[in-house]
């Protein structure tokens, strides 16, 4: 993923660095270190790291996919460990008050595995929206 920064740097007197994005600042330099965009020097010493909107845009996009797929890999292990486990009953106790005792706790595991799904993606909120 590319990472543009603008480095902008205000007369204060206290170094100051705000991570944005995770991007971290070997020194306070004010320099656009060949990416795009502009360095503003006003004084010297406080160092902010900022992004335009789309870039902000593309970044919280990019982190909600990646915590969308976070989620949905994990509801379908454990959709996967339950269906395991029900096979597994079956297999062990073939009667038929095994397989219903199986499939009750199947039932179970995949209703917990849908409410825990559905806690996380409203946890995570809407989707962002563009600039």
């Amino acid at each position: 993923m590319r990472r543009t920064t603008l480095w902008s740097t205000i007369s204060t007197g206290v170094l100051a660095v705000a991570l944005l994005l995770g991007v971290q600042a070997a020194d306070a330099s004010p320099t656009s270190h060949g990416k795009s965009g502009t360095t503003t020097t006003i004084g010297s010493s406080v160092t902010t790291t900022t992004l335009n909107s789309a870039q902000q845009y593309r970044h919280a996009l990019a982190m909600y996919k990646a915590q969308l797929k976070a989620i949905r890999n994990a509801f379908q292990a454990s959709v996967k460990s339950a269906q395991a486990t029900f096979h597994a009953a079956i297999a062990a106790n073939p009667t038929s008050a095994g397989r219903a005792s199986a499939r009750a706790a199947l039932q179970l595991a995949l209703t917990q595995a849908v409410t825990t799904r559905d806690a996380a993606l409203s946890a995570l909120g809407p989707a962002p929206t563009k600039p």
